[in-house]
């Protein structure tokens, strides 16, 4: 265990070493139970099937994506249209917008 504190001192190479360490020692199956098992099921809830058929009696589906995109990170989509259109959900640095708009132009055009 580490205080954050103590990680953001310290140099880069000696927190990647640490982390590097405690999941070298890690057993295989101590890590698949600590990632499967949820720390509290009263928020998960399951439910058959999938949206995307799913009928609610509101209409066609129009949109379905993740709720939560992790920065740097994106999801391609099919639209729920005729037109074989996709939806791209991106998460992105502002930083990063402008050059991501120039490249989709550059294909574009």
């Amino acid at each position: 265990m580490a205080e954050g504190g103590e990680l953001v001192s310290k140099p880069l190479i000696r927190t990647v070493d640490r982390i590097h360490g405690v999941i070298k020692h890690m057993e295989d199956e101590y890590l698949r139970f600590a990632i499967d098992y949820p720390n509290d099921s009263s928020t998960i809830m399951h439910v058959p099937g999938t949206f995307e058929c799913s009928d609610f009696k509101w209409g066609r589906l129009i949109f379905n994506r993740p709720a939560n995109l992790f920065e740097g990170k994106g999801d391609i989509l099919p639209k729920y249209s005729v037109d074989g259109n996709i939806s791209l959900a991106l998460c992105l640095e502002t930083y990063a917008m402008e050059n991501f708009r120039k490249k989709v132009y550059e294909v574009d055009g």
